[in-house]
């Protein structure tokens, strides 16, 4: 009976002992400018159990709780203390990327777009008691991402006084960014540096979401023969995430648009309006890739019979700013009839641009000389 009641003591003590022992997970980063699969493994394991086998699974979710992928590591030996995941069980780890948009960016470029996401890490220890652990850490995301500008050129001359002055929108932008363009006069022996952080601004305003203006009418005129400096900055809750370089642009008398010799390429995203494109054979705009399609997704219908023309070809595109051309000479398009231009983009949104068929007429740019 003594003998029984030492056993039972004994089991006991060991089952509180086990019972006291832990496994904890600490992330060694909390705070992200961006998120690569590296990152996975960015925690360490505090056992106080003595040395024995494990497993670890690794779940990255986004905000709406959907899958991004799942890792699971094969076995592999825990130490008493603090433990990082050794380079050969990374190396034959499984990932298991889910379908979504959001996985295939992070499968194919090795990042993740801005925004909120979650990664859990959950710890089996196998030896003795199965015991598990997890532990979750939410994060964001918001790239530092540079600004690039369209028009007005650097060191170009421009024959108006009423230019459009456009930029890209940050590639993977956050919710909430919001654009503020400055312009300003540059003064004799002033770099456009200097000029515009010195000088009164001539535009100095939010333009919200919109990445292409026109020169405002109620702003001070600018003037043939001067030269003016621009730039925009990418705002959030009142923080700059980003700065475009500063431009400089003249107003040259010397030139005297006509008409275009070649159709320029229109920018289509979110904050396009619905102008009208006038064209002859081959329509011309510039896309933004936003995601990782390999092949222009789009269609495009008659607004009078609202049927899709059938002469769609495939056009192969990259990420970030194409410019395409659609050749449709051989679709039988009908002179003066009104068309739609549909893009459809991975996040399932679309961009439209109406245009219209007219006959060909020469066109030419003439320098007219003083």
């Amino acid at each position: 009976m003594k003998n029984k009641l030492i056993v039972c003591l004994a089991l006991l003590i060991g089952t509180l002992n086990f019972a006291s022992a832990q496994i904890n997970v600490q992330f060694t980063k909390n705070v992200f400018s961006e998120f690569q699969r590296e990152d996975l493994w960015g925690f360490m394991i505090n056992s106080s159990f003595g040395t024995g086998t494990c497993h670890a699974k690794i779940s990255l979710i986004d905000k709406r709780n959907e899958s991004i992928v799942l890792v699971v590591t094969p076995e592999f030996t825990l130490l008493p203390g603090i433990n990082i995941i050794p380079e050969n069980i990374k190396n034959r780890s499984n990932f298991d990327y889910s379908a979504s948009v959001t996985s295939s960016y992070f499968r194919k470029l090795n990042m993740l777009e801005n925004g909120n996401y979650t990664i859990c890490v959950t710890v089996t220890y196998l030896t003795e008691y199965i015991t598990t652990t997890e532990t979750c850490n939410s994060f964001s995301i918001e790239q530092l991402m540079h600004l690039v500008q369209i028009m007005p050129r650097d060191e170009e001359k421009i024959p108006t006084l009423g230019p459009i002055i456009s930029w890209m929108p940050l590639a993977l932008s956050p919710e909430n960014v919001s654009y503020h363009l400055k312009l300003v006069e540059i003064k004799k022996s002033q770099s456009k540096e200097e000029a515009i952080t010195q000088n009164t601004k001539l535009i100095d305003r939010n333009t919200n979401s919109e990445t292409n203006i026109a020169y405002p009418p109620e702003a001070i005129p600018l003037q043939y023969g001067k030269e003016y400096a621009w730039q925009v900055e990418a705002v959030k809750n009142s923080e700059i995430m980003a700065s475009s370089e500063v431009w400089k642009f003249k107003c040259d008398t010397r030139l005297k648009k006509v008409k275009s010799k070649e159709d320029s390429y229109r920018l289509i995203n979110s904050g396009t309006q619905m102008g009208e494109y006038v064209f002859n054979d081959i329509i011309k705009f510039a896309y933004e890739n936003r995601g990782i399609q390999e092949n222009l997704s789009y269609d495009i219908i008659s607004q009078k019979t609202g049927r899709a023309i059938d002469c769609i070809i495939q056009i192969p595109i990259r990420q970030g700013l194409n410019k395409i051309d659609i050749d449709l000479s051989n679709c039988a398009l009908h002179a003066e009839e009104h068309y739609l231009l549909t893009v459809h983009d991975d996040n399932h949104s679309s961009f439209q641009l109406k245009f219209i068929k007219h006959e060909k007429k020469n066109s030419r740019t003439e320098l007219i000389e003083d």
